[in-house]
């Protein structure tokens, strides 16, 4: 069986590579992990051996005081998270000793796309969700063969295939003391923007005939990346007057999302995990926090796939929130349907290049 080294830096990378790494685990390859940045408290979490490397930049030809003792892999997979990291810095330095690498993306048009377009980091494949992530790349990456760019879906959500969300519903509801058979919105925030955008979210549901449980999900980090995000977020919460607030508890945000009837954020994945659970979905963007997230030509990839809605005016959300709380919705399932594909089998499609790169590399 081939020995692996498995990188990665970011929640959102680390999430998308896990599974893979898990199924490869389980076809009885020798896994070695390595994280830096968040993904170290992750690793420490699932209290199992594993390789901390700092996040000091480090010169992708100098990793040797790190690595020198441990032998080479036959295959390198890495998350693609922003800044790029160790998990990219090492593709250049192990194309070196011609161990053949691999990329498993988490997002469309996301850290791959800025921070390994020198061609030094372009790996051997790359694993993406759909077609619109594969075309967004290509367009970045002028010269990389298309042959190397592989449609697997997206790991991250393969749990979601086995979900109860009947169930989990039932648990929110009972846990949360939802009495009423009023819809829950969920909002799910950030961290810049995300008070102004809740201040907008409030002021629509307020105006809307009927009450509905609101349940805000506020950034784990806003606290300490966005603090200055802390005051006006209370202030627009202390507005909502139109039936009744309802805290995070002890629920995940997958939970949230299956309990939902609509899924509220700006650019958050949470969309997609709530598209995947066929809910009804709205972005807002007003131009001023559009600006902030920084999503440049590509756009939202969830307004492009039509499978959220996408309010850029205080009206617009307001018109949306009541389409999507009505009994017709926002017309979103059959795009949810088309693009967001739950098998379960996104890991296994990503072990399945890997264990093809190994064989086409002689291993």
């Amino acid at each position: 069986m081939a020995r692996i080294w498995v990188v990665t830096r970011d929640p959102g990378g680390h999430n998308a590579v896990w599974p893979a790494r898990e199924e490869l685990n389980r076809r009885h390859h020798h896994v070695l992990d390595i994280a830096t940045g968040k993904a170290i408290e992750i690793m420490k979490s699932k209290k199992i051996p594993f390789v901390a490397v700092p996040e000091t930049p480090t010169p992708y030809h100098d990793y040797n005081e790190f690595f020198d003792d441990l032998k080479l892999p036959d295959i390198y997979i890495t998350s693609t998270c922003s800044e790029g990291g160790i998990g990219r810095n090492l593709i250049p330095y192990l194309r070196n000793f011609a161990v053949p690498t691999v990329a498993v993306t988490d997002f469309w048009g996301g850290g791959q796309n800025q921070f390994f377009k020198d061609t030094k980091f372009w790996p051997d494949a790359i694993c993406m969700q759909d077609e619109l992530s594969k075309e967004i790349l290509l367009e970045d990456w002028h010269g990389y063969s298309e042959s190397r760019v592989h449609i697997t879906g997206q790991p991250a959500f393969d749990a979601l295939a086995n979900i109860n969300t009947s169930e989990i519903t039932d648990r929110v509801r009972q846990s949360s003391s939802c009495n009423e058979n009023w819809p829950i919105v969920v909002y799910a925030g950030q961290l810049q923007g995300s008070s102004e955008t809740l201040l907008s979210l409030v002021r629509a549901l307020n105006n809307l005939p009927n009450k509905v449980y609101l349940a805000l999900l506020k950034h784990p980090r806003m606290s300490m990346n966005s603090p200055e995000e802390e005051t006006p977020w209370n202030k627009a919460k202390n507005e909502f007057t139109n039936g009744v607030i309802l805290e995070r508890g002890n629920f995940s945000t997958d939970e949230w999302s299956a309990a939902c009837d609509v899924m509220v954020s700006m650019t958050s994945t949470v969309l997609a995990t709530a598209g995947y659970l066929r809910k009804e979905c709205v972005s807002i963007l007003l131009p001023q926090v559009d600006k902030l997230q920084g999503l440049g030509l590509s756009g939202l990839p969830m307004e492009k796939l039509g499978t959220c809605a996408v309010a850029r005016s205080q009206d617009e959300t307001e018109t949306l929130l009541k389409k999507a709380l009505s009994q017709d919705g926002l017309g979103l399932r059959k795009n949810q349907e088309n693009h967001f594909k739950l098998d379960g089998k996104s890991a296994s499609r990503v072990a399945d290049v890997v264990e093809n790169l190994l064989i086409k590399n002689g291993e």
